[in-house]
């Protein structure tokens, strides 16, 4: 079983790497590097593709609209999220037992651009305007054309005697009412 699951663990830090040669073969990406751009470079796009969020749903977006604009002129992916790391939770107790490194279970979104045309904003979002069709972060406002949200999900917790009494959750706070959510 522990097999298994280092082999699962293993596959997301590979996916990357599995993801070049698959590239290179179908002659997506080859050997093109990825190039930062300017924040006027994004602006000035035909198409403004934001997503928020870089957790499992938004880097599959970003994955899959980059796929699928191959070649596409004047489309530019902006992805924003406040982390710069993709957690695989289930498989945080081998982290927590000594069985695995941190390091197995978080892959760097800059893993997954390489040889990619998306871009990465690492700022956390303070305010959506769907009227004026501008997403501002604690970096400074961006314009899109195209909006995704994908901020993630609420933690299922088994229901297992004892566990949601004693187990540590994270708490958020909303911005508008202040109110505490588990």
């Amino acid at each position: 079983m522990l097999k298994r699951i280092a082999a699962a663990a293993a596959l997301l830090g590979g996916v990357a790497v599995v993801d070049r040669f698959i590239n290179r073969d179908r002659g997506l990406g080859g050997n093109r590097l990825h190039v930062s751009e300017t924040e006027a470079a994004y602006r000035e796009a035909a198409h403004r593709i934001l997503i928020v969020g870089g957790g499992f749903g938004g880097l599959n977006t970003v994955l899959e609209l980059e796929r699928q604009l191959e070649g596409e002129s004047g489309a530019n992916i902006l992805m924003v999220d406040r982390n710069n790391d993709l957690l695989f939770a289930p498989l945080l107790w081998l982290v927590a037992n000594g069985r695995s490194a941190a390091s197995d279970v978080m892959v760097p979104v800059r893993a997954f651009q390489r040889r990619r045309g998306f871009h990465v904003l690492y700022a956390r979002v303070t305010a959506i305007d769907l009227d004026n069709r501008q997403v501002t972060t604690d970096v400074g406002p961006r314009p899109y054309d195209y909006l995704v949200i994908a901020l993630g999900s609420v933690t299922a917790v088994p229901d297992l005697p004892g566990l949601r009494e004693r187990a540590l959750f994270s708490t958020w706070r909303c911005t508008p009412c202040n109110c505490a959510t588990t």
